[in-house]
């Protein structure tokens, strides 16, 4: 629906995406597709605050319609970490997208977003999908070369999520090495951005593509946390740190190091699935939704069912492994 702007506009195109608890807003503002709340729940459209955090002190550094983008891409006066960089066949690696169109599916809990450069036949696809009950959003994106020329896609990320302004940001991942796996750490969002990530091209305990972040005060029962995991693993990349604004934003997806996707005229590409949400129960209300979210989406045959546990005894008996020595 539109709703009421500021100065620069009558009124702006908003799309909503309510969850059990949580608001998730975004405005279309001038064409480009920027984030413009994600919270608790705002029962009340209006109370929508549109173009809150826009800073036009900034407008040397970065186009005042594009400080808090849905899906940043390279180019224009843009230096913050873009979300998608392509180079066209005539060589120019710049990127216009501009909002054309949405979807929405029939039940409801999916909306697309269509998005198609200015200049080259370039569609970009952003893909948000809920679940009754639960407070995660699931996102993707879908990259299109309507052309007939072959176009390189050097950075094709997943999502990328912005938080609202907080003068501290802590941000909590896990990671370590070989027996010391999933190792609780934390580290503050400064103005330097954190990268994780893996390029080890299969799964590892060392890097876990996880993240969550809160302004220093939540606990494991309380306190707002902003959470999500990639679900891709291997050679993934996570990006967190602060735009030139200072918002707090986290991008990733499938890892750049040394991994273009070539797409020929008419092919297209489907990213990962990146699972982001909000809380206001601390770090265990956040663990909890995903545990949720995993009952929900995943059918096996084991699927709310107690499993068979599987005991690795190779180390503990020094490769002598006897049914004996075990039972």
């Amino acid at each position: 629906k539109s709703l009421p702007y500021h100065d620069k506009f009558e009124e702006v195109q908003v799309f909503k995406i309510d969850t059990e608890n949580t608001t998730y807003a975004i405005e279309i503002l001038d064409g480009y597709v920027n984030n413009a709340y994600w919270g608790e729940k705002i029962k009340n459209d209006f109370d929508i605050q549109l173009g809150l955090e826009f800073n036009s002190s900034q407008a040397a550094y970065s186009s005042w319609q594009r400080q808090r983008e849905e899906y940043p891409f390279f180019g224009g006066r843009f230096y913050d970490n873009e979300s998608l960089k392509v180079t066209f066949p005539d060589g120019v690696r710049d990127t216009v997208l501009r909002y054309k169109d949405y979807v929405i599916s029939k039940d409801k809990n999916t909306l697309t977003l269509i998005l198609k450069d200015e200049v080259y036949p370039l569609t970009v696809k952003l893909i948000y999908k809920i679940y009754e009950g639960l407070d995660v959003i699931d996102r993707h994106t879908e990259i299109i070369n309507e052309g007939s020329a072959e176009i390189k896609l050097e950075t094709f990320y997943s999502a990328n999520w912005v938080l609202h302004y907080n003068e501290k940001n802590r941000l909590t991942y896990m990671g370590s090495a070989w027996g010391h796996e999933y190792e609780v750490k934390t580290a503050d969002i400064g103005l330097s951005t954190i990268t994780l990530g893996s390029k080890a091209g299969v799964s590892a305990a060392q890097n876990i593509p996880y993240f969550a972040i809160d302004d220093y005060t939540a606990t494991e029962n309380s306190g707002n946390v902003y959470f999500g995991t990639l679900q891709w693993s291997g050679n993934w990349q996570m990006n967190i740190g602060r735009t030139i604004n200072r918002i707090t934003q986290v991008n990733g997806g499938i890892s750049n190091f040394d991994c273009d996707m070539w797409l020929k005229g008419g092919e297209s590409f489907v990213t990962p699935v990146f699972t982001g949400g909000f809380v206001t129960g601390g770090f265990g209300a956040a663990n909890r939704q995903l545990h949720d979210y995993i009952r929900t989406t995943t059918q096996t045959p084991f699927t709310n069912k107690v499993m068979p546990v599987l005991y690795n005894a190779w180390a503990t008996f020094l490769f002598d492994v006897s049914e004996e020595l075990i039972m």
